[in-house]
């Protein structure tokens, strides 16, 4: 009987998680991981089962099965240290964090990201930042972390036209400049930060395959 097999494959469902996203959140290639499920492997080394067991925060004897693993209610996503945060939709041009308004909230979505009860997320609208962050990347926020040289922010102009901006943060020679990265725009080069502008959040994680 396949006890470890049968465990990881019911700790997957219990998580509400793919091979591919643990195999993303444990370094263990999704290959290895879908051997384990399908009975393939049933004798892994110990540098596969440790990631593993760690991440699901139980001891190697529970995954393999020889200890009983806990209830499936011990696997919320609390549990393995995730977040419920807002997916913004900023096409209404209607959220201001500042504000303590969220007049377009669009959904609530669960993440893996080490971010405050304050963060959010949004959805890359443009290429203005390929390749890095493709048109549809799902960017997470947090509002209290501190903006550091050549991190990645969400902005907000209060000039006119009045707008949202998703940019890399330089200084240089004391000097704060903001640019995109792609080089068919004209915001690849740097520009100096204006002093109407505002940072809503600092970018903490990026998902292309949300």
């Amino acid at each position: 009987m396949n006890n470890l097999g049968n465990n990881l494959k019911n700790l997957l469902e219990y998580s509400k998680l793919s091979e591919r996203e643990l195999a993303r959140r444990t370094g263990i290639p999704q290959q290895v991981i879908n051997r384990i499920v399908t009975g393939q492997n049933t004798n892994p080394k110990l540098e596969t089962l440790l990631p593993l067991s760690s991440y699901f925060r139980i001891s190697v004897s529970q995954l393999i099965g020889d200890s009983v693993l806990p209830s499936e209610a011990k696997f919320s996503l609390e549990h393995l240290g995730w977040v419920k945060i807002p997916l913004i939709d900023l096409a209404e041009n209607s959220f201001l964090p500042f504000s303590g308004t969220i007049s377009n909230l669009k959904e609530i979505i669960e993440v893996d990201a080490e971010v405050s009860q304050e963060g959010f997320a949004i959805k890359m609208a443009d290429d203005s930042m390929e390749p890095k962050f493709p048109k549809g990347t799902l960017l997470i926020f947090d509002p209290n972390k501190q903006i550091k040289n050549g991190k990645f922010y969400l902005g907000y102009s209060h000039n006119k036209p009045k707008k949202y901006f998703f940019r890399q943060f330089i200084i240089k020679n004391n000097t704060t400049f903001i640019r995109c990265l792609n080089p068919k725009y004209s915001c690849f080069k740097s520009t100096p930060l204006d002093s109407h502008d505002e940072i809503l959040g600092v970018l903490v994680q990026a998902k292309t395959d949300y």
